[in-house]
């Protein structure tokens, strides 16, 4: 998958209006590393892991600055990076817990706002 059309279906699946990125290129995506929420402390791994993505949230900009054309750094937003992972987590409760327990989640609703 090439990097440019790998961005807009990003967006898509975690319904961003933006994501922030480094560099793209013109790479072939094979492997893509992620982690939910601030997860920009891992893109060293994910470069030793040969991932040519580092899907995350929260990343700073000299993270960006320091980011190299192997391993392009993807920022979708803290929210946007674990609101479908909520949703999977209160599944596997509600499967793995009794009945009896009401299972709910908090955060459903994005509490940042974007001026476009």
């Amino acid at each position: 998958m090439k990097c440019l059309w790998l961005g807009r279906k990003i967006k898509d699946i975690f319904k961003c209006k933006y994501i922030r990125h480094s560099c793209l290129g013109t790479m072939t995506v094979k492997r893509v590393a992620f982690c939910g929420g601030s997860g920009s402390f891992l893109y060293p791994s994910a470069c030793r892991e040969k991932a040519d993505v580092l899907l995350t949230a929260d990343v700073k900009y000299h993270d960006f600055e320091e980011a190299v054309p192997d391993t392009i750094l993807v920022d979708i937003g803290h929210y946007e990076s674990e609101h479908l992972l909520s949703e999977q987590f209160k599944e596997v409760l509600m499967h793995e817990l009794p009945s009896n327990i009401k299972i709910f989640s908090f955060n459903r609703i994005n509490p940042i706002f974007i001026n476009s």
